[in-house]
């Protein structure tokens, strides 16, 4: 039996710049050596502009990006000892290769049986709880949600759709 423990986390990845990396002598030269009279010419919308660009520039040339990826969480259900048997039984499978030794069938059987264990135990207790603790349950009621519910277009008297929230 295959139970799909780890979920991915739900943010995307972002980049990320790297100042700890960036290319700051480089920055400093050209800086220096811009014609600050030019650039800042004009009225002061264009000189903010100008100016915002030459550092936009400058650091999108010479400071690196870096991909945040994204981490692996438990379940909030999964308790520590099921983390340590599912690892332990990661592990004997990378070692014997194979599914119908023993060890990894033992193996498969306590984490199996844990998992099943902590999210029954995590289910009652929220259950058990709901009284005192309506936020965690309708939270993680929420989690297992397959789909998210939104209002739909709204439609005014003339029949068009309203994009715009109207003030009243």
């Amino acid at each position: 039996m295959d139970l799909p423990v780890w979920q991915k986390k739900r943010l995307t990845e972002r980049i990320k710049l790297n100042y700890r990396k960036a290319n700051l002598d480089k920055i400093k030269n050209i800086l220096s050596s811009s014609d600050w009279d030019r650039l800042l010419e004009g009225n002061i919308e264009t000189a903010w502009n100008n100016f915002k660009n030459l550092i936009l520039s400058l650091v999108d040339a010479n400071v690196p990006k870096k991909v945040s990826g994204t981490k692996k969480l438990k379940p909030v259900w999964l308790t520590n000892k099921g983390v340590r048997l599912l690892d332990k039984k990661r592990k004997t499978f990378v070692k014997y290769k194979d599914k119908d030794r023993p060890a990894c069938v033992k193996a498969n059987k306590l984490a199996s049986r844990e998992i099943r264990k902590a999210r029954k135990d995590f289910e009652r207790k929220l259950a058990t709880d709901i009284k005192f603790d309506k936020k965690s349950f309708f939270a993680y009621a929420k989690s297992k949600a397959k789909s998210t519910v939104s209002a739909g277009p709204l439609i005014d008297s003339a029949g068009i759709f309203c994009r715009r929230r109207r003030r009243t």
